[in-house]
C-alpha cells in the first residue's frame, strides 16, 4: 500500500505523512470490500490505523496490460465519492459494517464484490 506518493514533489516531502514513515515497519491492512472491474483492475478496499495521503485508501491487487496501478485511485474517486454508485457499500466497509452490499436498486452490471476477513501484513 503507498501512503504517500512523493514523486520530486518538495512539499509533500516535508509532510507529516512523509515524516512519521517508517520504512520496513510491519502494518496490519484490513481489506473490507473489493473492486473489481472484470479484466481490467481488482482494488482491496482498507482503512488502515496510520497515516495515509489518499482520499481513499486501498492496495491494488491486480491490473491488466491496460491499467497502470496509479488508476487504482481514479476508480474508486469515480465510484466511491458522495453520489458515485459505491458510496453507501464504501461508507458500510468504513463504519465496519459488513458485509457491506450494493443497494437493490443497483445495475448487476456494477463490478463491485465484497470481501471480509482478509488482513495483509
Amino acid at each position: 500500500m503507498t501512503t504517500c506518493f512523493v514523486g520530486g514533489n518538495k512539499k509533500k516531502a516535508s509532510s507529516e505523512v512523509v515524516s512519521s514513515f517508517k520504512e520496513g515497519e510491519a502494518v496490519e491492512v484490513d481489506i473490507r470490500a473489493v473492486i473489481y472491474i472484470p479484466d481490467e483492475i481488482i482494488i482491496g478496499v482498507t482503512f488502515p490505523k496510520i497515516q495515509v495521503e489518499n482520499e481513499f485508501p486501498h492496495v491494488t491487487l491486480m491490473v491488466s496490460k491496460k491499467f497502470k496501478p496509479v488508476e487504482s485511485s481514479a476508480v474508486l474517486q469515480a465510484t466511491c465519492r458522495k453520489g458515485g454508485p459505491f458510496f453507501e457499500a464504501y461508507e458500510a466497509a468504513r463504519n465496519n459494517i459488513l458485509p457491506a452490499r450494493m443497494l437493490e436498486s443497483t445495475p448487476q452490471t456494477t463490478p463491485l464484490s465484497l470481501s471480509t476477513g482478509l488482513t495483509m501484513k
